[in-house]
């Protein structure tokens, strides 16, 4: 049913992006915590129905890797973020220059493509936006986590 996945989707939000754990820890978790119990298959149609992936597309990281090249060159640092949470400088570097299009695709008349769903490049501010890392401070993660056991918890 579509309520049960619904009224779980913020815990294996946080478990699956916010903690990094693996799909199957994730199952494991939900199945002795919270008394989920669901196939993989299940699982794997769920997260892709709510866009929850680690893995981002080739066709992605090329757009990005556009995005990235038509900013001014040695005028402003890049930070991009992928579901508000910053990708690391050596992730970005790594895929970039895996997947960026070769010098003949880049050179192509075509119009700038649409930035994929969940990503925002960006200059980085001065001082990181509360808004993009208020959930990664550790009070609010573990605040979350307190809430995905079901504990009862006064706001601040």
């Amino acid at each position: 049913m579509a309520a049960d996945w619904e009224c779980h989707k913020e815990t294996i939000r946080n478990l699956y992006l916010s903690r990094d754990m693996s799909l199957q820890d994730v199952m494991v978790l939900m199945k002795e915590k919270h008394a989920f119990e669901k196939s993989k298959g299940q699982y794997e149609r769920q997260l892709k129905k709510w866009s929850f992936t680690k893995n981002n597309a080739v066709e992605e990281w090329k757009i990005i890797g556009g995005k990235i090249d038509k900013r001014p060159k040695g005028c402003k640092a890049t930070a991009v973020y992928k579901n508000g949470r910053l990708v690391p400088k050596a992730k970005l570097g790594k895929a970039i220059r895996r997947y960026f299009p070769a010098p003949m695709e880049v050179y192509k008349p075509a119009p700038t493509p649409k930035t994929p769903e969940g990503f925002v490049v960006c200059t980085p501010l001065a001082l990181d936006p509360p808004s993009i890392l208020m959930n990664n401070l550790p009070l609010f993660r573990f605040q979350g986590h307190l809430r995905s056991l079901g504990t009862f918890i006064e706001e601040i």
